[in-house]
């Protein structure tokens, strides 16, 4: 029993002198400012592949029943808009970028593995 104090203090040492918080925290950043890119060049890719209908349809589907029929639909309204059919290359192009660079520096100058 004496052991699980020095266990515990020993962990949150480590915890913080690898920089977990701040490493999670970055996770974190770069997973929500990739997913408008990601979902843009899933759209993209999927109506070439299935047809635009059948893509739209199974995305609105899955949407809302993961937020509510509300909300994914107005989801998918935004990204799916036929207003902005003569930048979906561009949008395309761009989001594709954003997906594969990642940071190869930590924010404090040593590699990240």
């Amino acid at each position: 029993m004496r052991m699980i104090p020095e266990l515990v203090k020993r962990t949150v040492k480590g915890f913080y002198k690898v920089h977990a918080p701040t490493m999670a925290a970055a996770i974190s950043f770069y997973a929500l400012m990739t997913i408008a890119p990601f979902a843009v060049l899933t759209l993209w890719v999927g109506s070439l592949l299935f047809g635009q209908a059948s893509t739209r349809g199974t995305i609105v589907h899955s949407l809302n029943q993961l937020l509510g029929t509300s909300l994914g639909s107005e989801m998918i309204r935004l990204v799916g808009s036929e207003s902005q059919k003569n930048v979906g290359h561009v949008a395309v192009s761009s989001g594709a970028c954003c997906c594969s660079s990642a940071p190869h520096r930590s924010s404090w100058g040593s590699s990240v593995r």
